[in-house]
């Protein structure tokens, strides 16, 4: 039997976060970088799946919930901006990968990537890190406005700067409105999301 067009696609991305998280831990090599312990994107056995970094066993779920609150509390941003960023960015897929490089859960850029210095960005921890750092510094930067911090996530630091504001790009205008419905969803007590253990 033919395996379906969404697992053919699961599988097609599952081989690119493969071999970007080997492309990164090349990288690191070479700029003398350790990887920590199970920082490898490993495939279980039998099943076809990825272990995601940072976890203790190859078998163990993943619990995205916990690694917000723990970037969260660690670089003191609300959780429920990192987890509305999250489900923008990659609808809670670890292995997302964008037509412009951008990986993981909370899509970083390779310029974010370097500047926070991330060895594998399909590790879901050190991602999450990442991501939250760069909020937090566009948090400081854009004096707590959750609009412009978000808008500078999605275009860039410049862009918003260019534009005095949030740049009237289409898709950034659209980002910024669903970030901000999510937080309202939060505020107003209607159920979020609950991201899928991988």
């Amino acid at each position: 039997m033919q395996p379906s067009a969404p697992q053919n696609s699961l599988k097609r991305r599952r081989l690119v976060a493969a071999a970007l998280s080997s492309a990164f831990l090349s990288l690191a090599a070479e700029a003398g970088v350790s990887p920590l312990p199970g920082t490898v994107l490993q495939p279980k056995s039998g099943a076809g799946a990825f272990a995601m970094a940072s976890l203790s066993s190859p078998s163990e779920a993943l619990d995205v919930d916990r690694v917000i609150d723990e970037a969260a509390r660690e670089h003191g941003v609300s959780r429920h901006l990192i987890r509305a960023i999250i489900e923008t960015e990659s609808e809670f897929d670890p292995l997302a990968v964008s037509s412009r490089g951008a990986c993981g859960l909370m899509q970083l850029m390779p310029g974010t990537v370097r500047r926070f210095g991330v060895v594998d960005c399909f590790d879901a921890r050190a991602n999450v890190a990442a991501g939250t750092r760069f909020l937090k510094a566009l948090l400081t930067r854009y004096q707590g406005s959750i609009a412009l911090s978000v808008a500078a996530y999605n275009a860039g630091e410049g862009a918003v700067k260019r534009h005095g504001g949030i740049p009237p790009y289409p898709q950034t205008r659209a980002y910024v409105r669903r970030v901000q419905a999510l937080l309202i969803a939060v505020r107003e007590g209607r159920p979020a999301r609950t991201p899928a253990r991988t």
